[in-house]
């Protein structure tokens, strides 16, 4: 399935590199994705975006909450923490016969709303923020 995967990304256009390990690496929209496989089971298809954020450590509770949020209203999507960085996977099992084309521009368009969602909060809170230090002052 692995093979069938990856020739089904190629037919889409996209160029892979090999990350070693970790998978397959492409570029859709500016970001990178990288196409992860398990050689246990190949009919698991994980797809993440790697570093979608980095975590502000000296400020980690909006970081949580913007992951709960992802992870409680987008179907498919999950938002992780790794080393200080927020990743979105998605991650489902591949069904013999099925149409990979669709599925696999299924599981971009999942991540690209993720990612969405991800930049949009970011910057409702930097604007948060910037209001915040803009405020007046009873000096």
């Amino acid at each position: 399935m692995k093979e069938e995967v990856l020739n089904t990304l190629k037919k889409m256009g996209f160029e892979l590199d090999e990350l070693g390990e970790l998978g397959y690496g492409f570029e859709y929209e500016g970001h990178r994705l990288v196409y992860m496989f398990s050689e246990n089971d190949e009919t698991f298809l994980n797809i993440a975006v790697p570093y979608a954020q980095e975590i502000d450590t000296d400020n980690e509770l909006p970081y949580y909450q913007i992951m709960d949020h992802i992870n409680s209203k987008l179907k498919y999507v999950k938002a992780y923490r790794i080393g200080d960085d927020i990743w979105l996977f998605v991650e489902r099992e591949l069904f013999e016969g099925e149409n990979l084309n669709d599925s696999l521009i299924s599981v971009i368009n999942h991540l690209d709303a993720g990612l969405n969602i991800l930049h949009r909060t970011m910057e409702m809170l930097k604007d948060e923020d910037d209001s915040d230090d803009t405020g007046d002052s009873d000096e």
